[in-house]
């Protein structure tokens, strides 16, 4: 399932995965069942995972760094989140009291 050397990792492929099925959880409330990429890479001392999901109203990717596998994660994540809520925001008309 993933192109990752664990050992570098210092997790086993279950602990992994159980914290990306958390991660996808989370994210399953602002998406539903929309399908969502993980790319993870490592450079340098640092870790990059990107996520990205196809929606009607376009593609979007998010990216996460950090100096474990698990922050980088959770950045990508909240960066994805914060990308859904920011498309939510500009579909959404503007409602102004007069």
């Amino acid at each position: 399932m993933f192109a990752v050397n664990l050992d570098k990792l210092n997790v086993s492929e279950a602990e992994l995965k159980a914290y990306i099925y958390q991660q996808l959880h989370d994210i399953e409330s602002h998406l539903g069942e929309i399908p969502i990429g993980i790319k993870m890479t490592s450079s340098g001392n640092d870790f990059v995972v990107k996520m990205s999901a196809s929606l009607e109203m376009g593609d979007i990717e998010a990216q996460g760094t950090g100096e474990d596998i698990f922050g980088a994660l959770s950045k990508a994540k909240e960066a994805l989140v914060h990308c859904i809520a920011e498309m939510n925001d500009s579909m959404e008309p503007d409602v102004r009291d007069d």
